[in-house]
């Protein structure tokens, strides 16, 4: 029975938090719009009435459970519910089964499935959501406190299971690459323009040799100009596993249009700015090819299901919707330039330094540094669909491998500080050059944070690779 309590507890917890989270997207809504997102007027459905009995019935004759002040409603259908918004579009459809579990399936503006849950009655819960598939469950310890375990399997590779203990100063993940499990930690940081509201910062454990700390001897608060002396007495010519990889070079998916590495090497930094981004985009191609399959079945079953006519009239409304999205979406084979690899491979040599101090730099240092915001650049390591800054009812996506700097520092308003980045280079789908949007601090904190991992990872391959010069 205390388990169970503390399952309930826990798990009120977690949905206060995504409430929170919804709350704070629709302010960055209003925000977006114009508006201060404290007044709240409440909107009349369209094609919602009463029947005889004063009951709220939708167009279609369902009973109407409960409207919300943006003119939402949950429409109770028997078996199911659905939530529609003002206009009617269906916005998400909750199922129970004969065994208790709930399915939710939330939907884009197009009528796309776009995120799966799937809740036990223990709390226990499973999201499939793009290429991503996340199982959360609550735990006890062995230290009798109750942990809150996240399992996320991505289709990229980058997938891990995070544990957060209640009452801790952190968490931690543990990762498995080819067979090998790595764990990693996190600490919580307390920003200092917001004090009730922190942030996870990954924290190395281990050390580097002191040669590699000397070789990447920069200073990162940006008080010198660092550029890397050729280390390397002879440059390394080095082929890399992956070029011949479908990533790079498939004629319609792959991305060669997009990046191309250094043809040589006279400092570890440049190897290693060629590792994160090579990385990043391979990522990106296995998402977008898990993201195909899924939309291939999706189709499938939608002809199976449906009358030839209403695929048809979906096909097409979903050409319009792609037809609205082009303006803020990048069509043209624009390159990763060598100013942004150099502005990439400063940071390299940051991360390492701030691994010496067993830490990683932070959005904050960054936000409120002037010179270190204008050049900054985050290379993105998730799916994310963005709403504009300058016009919420357009989105577009940003994926692993696109590159992000901040134009507004963080906004403090919001229960979970947001700040407002503009995209600097993408590939060809993603936001455009230009777009700006809001993101989360956290967020952006995690591309940081995997960022810094990512060079760590590339330092050990390095270290063990036979065909490069060792750093002495």
């Amino acid at each position: 029975m205390a388990i169970d309590e503390a399952r309930r507890k826990e798990n009120n917890r977690q949905q206060n938090s995504r409430d929170n989270r919804d709350n704070n997207t629709q302010q960055d809504r209003n925000r977006n719009n114009g508006g201060s997102g404290n007044q709240q007027v409440q909107r009349e459905p369209i094609g919602v009435k009463r029947d005889g009995n004063g009951n709220l019935r939708s167009s279609e004759g369902h009973k109407i459970d409960k409207v919300y002040n943006d003119g939402s409603y949950l429409e109770n259908r028997g078996n199911h519910s659905v939530r529609k918004d003002a206009n009617g579009r269906l916005l998400d459809k909750r199922t129970v089964d004969k065994n208790g579990i709930e399915k939710l399936t939330a939907y884009n503006k197009y009528g796309q499935p776009s995120q799966t849950t799937f809740k036990d009655r223990d709390g226990s819960r499973v999201t499939v959501s793009g290429a991503a598939t996340i199982r959360e469950r609550v735990v006890q310890g062995s230290d009798g406190r109750y942990q809150t375990v996240r399992n996320v399997q991505r289709a990229s590779g980058h997938s891990y299971t995070e544990t957060r203990t209640t009452r801790s100063n952190g968490y931690s993940r543990t990762y498995i690459y080819n067979n090998t499990t790595i764990e990693r930690h996190y600490h919580y940081v307390t920003p200092s323009y917001y004090s009730s509201w922190r942030y996870g910062v990954y924290r190395p454990v281990t050390l580097f040799d002191v040669a590699v700390y000397s070789a990447f001897d920069y200073d990162y608060h940006y008080s010198r100009v660092w550029a890397p002396r050729p280390y390397w007495a002879t440059p390394v010519v080095y082929t890399w596993s992956w070029h011949r990889d479908p990533w790079y070079t498939h004629d319609v998916y792959g991305y060669g249009y997009y990046y191309r590495p250094y043809v040589r090497y006279t400092h570890p930094a440049y190897w290693l700015t060629d590792y994160i981004i090579s990385n990043s985009l391979s990522a990106s191609y296995a998402s977008a090819q898990a993201r195909r399959a899924e939309l291939e079945r999706e189709r499938a079953e939608l002809a199976n299901a449906q009358a030839q006519a209403t695929l048809a009239q979906a096909q097409a409304t979903l050409a319009q919707a792609n037809a609205a999205q082009q303006a803020a979406l990048n069509m043209q084979n624009s390159q990763i330039t060598e100013e942004m690899k150099e502005q990439i491979n400063k940071q390299v040599a940051m991360a390492i330094q701030a691994h010496k101090e067993k830490t990683s730099l932070t959005v904050e240092q960054i936000a409120r540094n002037p010179k270190l915001r204008e050049e900054y650049i985050f290379v993105v390591s998730d799916e994310l669909e963005t709403q504009l800054a300058n016009d919420a009812e357009l989105t577009c996506p940003v994926n692993d491998g696109d590159l992000l700097k901040i134009v507004q520092a963080p906004d403090t308003a919001d229960a979970q500080p947001i700040v407002t980045v503009e995209v600097v280079n993408s590939k060809k789908g993603s936001c455009r050059p230009g777009v700006r949007f809001n993101i989360a601090v956290q967020t952006l904190q995690e591309f940081q944070n995997d960022f810094t991992e990512r060079v760590e990872e590339g330092i050990m391959k390095m270290k063990a690779d036979p065909s490069l010069p060792q750093i002495r």
